[in-house]
């Protein structure tokens, strides 16, 4: 029995989506702090299409229970999702701190985030 991984199929159905989805959320650090509906949905939005493109990818994985711990996928959704979180704390603290102190600190927490 020969068995081959559809490498293509995996990368251009699940990889990079999922790494559209993160720069989509990452585009809220390129709004204005002042406007934080559209950077709190999109960082939102980016987080909960994450989760389907995981749950999709754990369909496509065999189902014979023989994968014990975690896959490659679970790990690269897991560092995927955390920068997804990321863009997320990162909107509410420019939203806190343009709030509480200034709109010039708030700019500059997103112009560090941009480089990151």
């Amino acid at each position: 029995v020969e068995v081959q991984r559809a490498t293509a199929t995996v990368i251009w159905r699940i990889v990079v989506p999922s790494v559209i989805v993160v720069m989509v959320s990452w585009a809220g650090f390129f709004i204005s702090p002042n406007a934080l509906m559209p950077r709190f949905s999109s960082a939102f939005l980016s987080f909960l299409a994450l989760q389907t493109f995981k749950i999709t990818a754990l369909n496509l994985m065999p189902k014979d229970g023989k994968i014990s711990g975690m896959s490659w996928i679970d790990v690269y959704f897991s560092v995927v999702s955390l920068l997804v979180v990321f863009a997320i704390v990162e909107t509410v603290a420019c939203q806190h701190l343009h709030q509480t102190h200034s709109a010039e600190a708030a700019q500059m927490v997103d112009e560090v985030s941009r480089l990151l």
